[in-house]
């Protein structure tokens, strides 16, 4: 199988370039890149042709059967759109994560070159939508914040309809900002330093977060709070969920161990053994939970360029394509 990488030269481009070149059922990948054209890739690999990052006006030049586009949001679907009727799409950018184009144009301040093909596409949260993923030509990744959050709630937002109140806070690491020249970003100044930026429901994951509740249930109170914390990678989310029932220690790991007991990467943990360095440079995501009467609290941890973004690209691959989920993605964090 022959596949394009778009944004191939970013941080989650050049990660998901080498998860594609170890991949055992990719033949040949074409690099496309725009700062980047002729220049070296640096990696060697019989299933680079071209050595070098490629143009995309030479699109045509090439046949390839899936575009993995790694490019930012409201540029990645410009490159795309015009193959969405003849190659089998997956965009790591927001372009169509969402289902509502008034709620995208409010977002992110216009629509995506893609436009018309909002609501069309399946939301690649692997776990819990696989079946449509599997036969879906157009598939959109999910956040890196939404993905640890909705792995972490939407199984209890799913089983218990009483759920009023949701409160989230993300901690992430400054690689969830891309690859760009920010003095916010310098180490002198994100070292020794932790700060919220648009919190309760102004960062454009609330919306994303929200749209995927509220499938379930219109009613839920939900602030979302991410925070930049001084590493390089990862995402630690605490999620605090008011439920007006009775639950318990036991209902909810049944819960949870039921809904991801045959999902590979997902792994409900003690909650003494969470820690955000085991899920670095894997596809994992690990769960663990806690509960005070009513008020149930679920924690997880995800890489953001792997399970926020590469990772789960290559495991919405495998899932279209029929391979075993795990193939060419690590499990195990062996940095």
């Amino acid at each position: 199988m022959k596949v394009a990488l778009f944004g191939a030269t970013g941080y989650t481009g050049s990660i998901l370039l080498k998860l594609i070149i170890s991949h055992p059922f990719i033949d040949e990948v074409f690099s496309f890149s725009n700062s980047s054209v002729n220049t070296n890739i640096g990696i060697s690999s019989d299933k680079i042709k071209n050595c070098k990052f490629l143009s995309y006006s030479s699109l045509s030049d090439y046949n390839f059967d899936v575009v993995f586009s790694a490019l930012p949001h409201l540029i990645s679907s410009e490159y795309y759109v015009e193959l969405i009727d003849d190659k089998i799409i997956i965009d790591l950018a927001a372009d169509l994560r969402l289902n509502n184009s008034t709620v995208f144009e409010q977002v992110y301040g216009k629509l995506p070159a893609a436009v018309k093909y909002i609501g069309t596409s399946e939301y690649g949260l692997s776990e819990l939508n696989y079946e449509n993923i599997s036969k879906s030509n157009l598939i959109a990744n999910p956040g890196c914040y939404p993905t640890a959050s909705l792995l972490a709630i939407l199984p209890v937002v799913k089983e218990f309809n009483s759920v009023t109140n949701i409160i989230i806070n993300a901690l992430s690491g400054l690689s969830g900002a891309g690859k760009k020249a920010n003095v916010d970003l310098l180490f002198s100044e994100r070292a020794d330093n932790v700060n919220v930026y648009a919190p309760g429901s102004k960062h454009r994951h609330y919306c994303e977060i929200n749209e995927k509740i509220s499938k379930y249930n219109r009613d839920i109170n939900l602030s979302f709070n991410p925070y930049l914390i001084p590493v390089n990678r990862g995402i630690y989310s605490s999620c605090s969920i008011i439920i007006e029932e009775n639950i318990s220690y036991e209902i909810i790991n049944q819960l949870f161990n039921d809904i991801y007991s045959d999902k590979p990467f997902v792994n409900i943990i003690p909650l003494e053994k969470l820690q955000l360095k085991d899920v670095i440079a894997t596809n994992n995501c690990n769960i663990s939970f806690s509960i005070n009467s009513n008020h149930l609290q679920v924690f997880s941890c995800i890489d953001n360029l792997m399970k926020g973004a590469a990772g789960a690209a290559i495991q919405n691959f495998n899932l279209r394509f029929g391979f075993p989920e795990t193939t060419g993605l690590p499990t195990l964090n062996l940095l």
